[in-house]
């Protein structure tokens, strides 16, 4: 399975409720688009990332990785029903159904559109740097709104 159906698939509940709309900007690189924000998925190697972007008191896009963030969150009721992993695939799908699970569960208020929670992410231990969007995916991202 392409690692756009699966995020299709865990998030589809979430797409729906919060009419966000997928975009597939690459292999590798998906994105999940808000009317004030977007989630960026991407798959490199072994690794997977789950970035947040949003547009600042500028209007200049940013974006920074929420994984470790929110992963930091969840529990064991988001990890309910994942089956075993065997193989790399079946590792980045349970991740993104955990990942969806906690977000609806845990993240509501960043799902609904809600950004005061940035004013305290650079607190957070492992906070990474908020940085400018890249031309290309903001260029995307401008062409979908």
């Amino acid at each position: 399975m392409k690692y756009q159906d699966m995020i299709l698939e865990c998030f589809d509940g979430i797409i729906k409720e919060y009419g966000l709309k997928f975009i597939d900007v690459s292999e590798n690189s998906s994105i999940l688009l808000a009317e004030n924000y977007a989630f960026l998925f991407t798959v490199h190697g072994y690794d997977d990332y789950f970035q947040y972007i949003y547009q600042n008191s500028e209007n200049n896009f940013c974006i920074f990785d929420i994984r470790s963030y929110c992963a930091s969150q969840f529990d064991q009721q988001d990890r309910q029903g994942i089956p075993a992993q065997e193989t790399l695939a079946d590792t980045f799908q349970a991740t993104f159904m955990v990942l969806a699970s906690g977000m609806k569960r845990h993240f509501s208020h960043i799902l609904e559109g809600d950004k005061r929670w940035i004013e305290d992410y650079p607190n957070y231990e492992l906070a990474d740097d908020i940085l400018p969007l890249d031309q290309k995916l903001e260029k995307i991202i401008r062409s979908n709104i």
